[in-house]
């Protein structure tokens, strides 16, 4: 659990030191940049002409506006603009300034949605009505961790995880399907939030093998990259031909993908044998996997196994042919 002294503040990226001097930096070489070329420029034409004066004024024209920039620039490193989001004793201040206080906060999280991350506070209004409302962190510096534990430090309840939302939503579907009853449905909240810290950390393991397959993504696209070049005797036929183009040029990213596909199931079906997880119910695991996308998907595994059995089928096709064995 995060221990904070003071309230967690997100502050705008832009407004961090490092950027600060960078456009500190920017700024002021800029200036003298723009300064000693407009002298430059000016000494050169000077107003001996009426040509001569008219590019000397449009330089110095164009120095007052970069200048006006590059001040700009550096004025704002020394005095940013910041739209802070806070996170204290009260409840959550949001970019806007309005305040969520903790008793009308549902939940609060941190999530990633493609390529943007947002911080989602779900609340009630005054009507008790259930709203949500989304602040898009892009241009804010923040840690995803440190985001969940203020929110659960200062809310005093589980509800700094995205995970948490869904388990939630998943203990509550099953008191309204029947098949809890109330009390136990405590139990099983219980649980699963025991089990949620660990499964995190195993979402974050299955993560690095992105990095670590990274080696057969490279030499794998220059093979591919090589072997495209290499003319062979079906490639008279257009529709082998093109086949053969799109299967070498994807053939790398299929082959990468499929490596990962591969080791993520192994490594889920080894989870699944953890003695470690014995009090999990087949249900209750299935759940875990799905909200920590670590389930298996051997359908998508099977698509993937024929686009690479198709592109190693190319490969060696054109391996021997390229060295004569095939003419």
């Amino acid at each position: 659990m995060l221990t904070l002294e003071g309230e967690y503040v997100i502050h705008l990226a832009k407004t961090t030191k490092l950027v600060r001097l960078k456009d500190n930096v920017l700024g002021s070489a800029g200036l003298l940049l723009f300064f000693f070329i407009a002298i430059s420029l000016i000494n050169k034409n000077g107003f001996g002409s009426i040509t001569n004066a008219i590019c000397t004024i449009f330089v110095l024209l164009l120095f007052s506006l970069f200048s006006y920039i590059c001040i700009c620039i550096i004025y704002h490193s020394y005095f940013p603009k910041d739209n802070p989001i806070r996170i204290g004793g009260e409840g959550i201040v949001d970019d806007r300034g309005i305040l969520y206080p903790w008793n009308k906060i549902e939940y609060a999280h941190f999530r990633a949605i493609t390529k943007s991350c947002y911080l989602q506070i779900y609340y009630k209004n005054a009507d008790n009505q259930s709203l949500h409302y989304e602040i898009n962190l892009k241009e804010y510096d923040f840690d995803e961790r440190k985001i969940a534990g203020a929110i659960e430090y200062w809310s005093g309840r589980d509800i700094g995880d995205y995970e948490d939302y869904l388990k939630d939503d998943y203990v509550k579907q099953q008191v309204e399907e029947g098949k809890i009853t109330e009390e136990q449905s405590k139990v099983l909240d219980e649980k699963l939030s025991l089990y949620t810290p660990y499964f995190q950390k195993k979402q974050k393991e299955y993560k690095m093998y992105i990095i670590w397959l990274l080696p057969i993504l490279v030499i794998v696209y220059f093979i591919s990259k090589y072997l495209c070049d290499v003319n062979t005797p079906l490639d008279m036929y257009k529709w082998f031909s093109i086949i053969k183009f799109l299967s070498l040029r994807s053939g790398f990213l299929v082959l990468y993908v499929f490596c990962l596909g591969l080791v993520g199931d192994y490594k889920t079906k080894k989870l699944r044998r953890n003695p470690d997880l014995k009090d999990l119910s087949e249900k209750e695991l299935d759940h875990l996997l799905d909200v920590h996308e670590m389930k298996e998907s051997s359908l998508a595994i099977k698509i993937l196994l024929i686009l690479t059995a198709i592109w190693l089928f190319f490969v060696i096709y054109t391996i021997l042919v390229d060295y004569g064995v095939l003419s």
